[in-house]
């Protein structure tokens, strides 16, 4: 980074000028497994979260070895305690059943 783009980025810091996306936090992960028989197994999530506003989001993925793929994806916020989102089951022969959540901490 040059001197003077570092030192731009540090006036816009000090000026409140920073990106939204200081307040905010994203993680991701994924991983892969090997299992008997030379199948594997892979998944990931994704989680973020907005300090500013309290407001979080998750997304998920799993295959197993069987072929059979789980999913979930949801979002809420802090200050209502609530969290909505789906969970879906897709099966090697391509059935998918899908289950909504509605969670409430009241």
């Amino acid at each position: 980074m040059t001197a003077r783009r570092h030192l731009m980025m540090a006036f816009a810091a000090l000026a409140g000028l920073a990106p939204a996306a200081a307040s905010a936090r994203e993680r991701s992960r994924s991983w892969t497994a090997a299992g008997s028989g030379g199948r594997t197994a892979s998944g990931g999530m994704t989680r973020s979260y907005d300090r500013s506003s309290g407001a979080y989001a998750r997304q998920a993925s799993q295959t197993g070895p069987n072929g059979r793929t789980r999913s979930a994806t949801g979002s809420g916020t802090v200050q209502d305690g609530t969290y909505s989102g789906t969970r879906s089951v897709t099966a090697p022969n391509g059935n998918t059943r899908t289950t909504d959540i509605e969670l409430s901490r009241n």
